[in-house]
């Protein structure tokens, strides 16, 4: 499966209601490196996935389209960044997660 960013891996598509009419695509960010990574190791801290996590919903609130933060989960693992930091996943959900500068 082809990621379409460089931050995130696409497992899934998600039916949002009992007649499968809002369909919405699911990406993990920190699930580690994608083809699209380049040097970086694909991992997230904790930190970021929950500053994401907030602003995804200072977004929404303002009437900013943009995809949403549907949960965190921690890894257990270490990320070194400039210092060790605990690691996290985000799951991302939104329509299309097609962005500007995809193709």
């Amino acid at each position: 499966m082809k990621p379409l960013d460089s931050a995130a891996n696409k497992p899934n598509q998600i039916s949002t209601t009992s007649t499968n009419t809002a369909i919405q695509q699911s990406k993990l960010k920190g699930s580690g490196r994608t083809t699209y990574s380049g040097r970086g190791d694909g991992n997230a801290t904790v930190s970021s996935v929950l500053r994401e996590y907030i602003y995804s919903y200072v977004m929404q609130n303002l009437g900013i389209k943009t995809s949403r933060s549907l949960v965190v989960i921690e890894t257990g693992e270490s990320v070194r960044r400039r210092r060790i930091e605990p690691g996290a996943i985000l799951v991302r959900v939104m329509k299309s997660h097609i962005r500007y500068g995809t193709f």
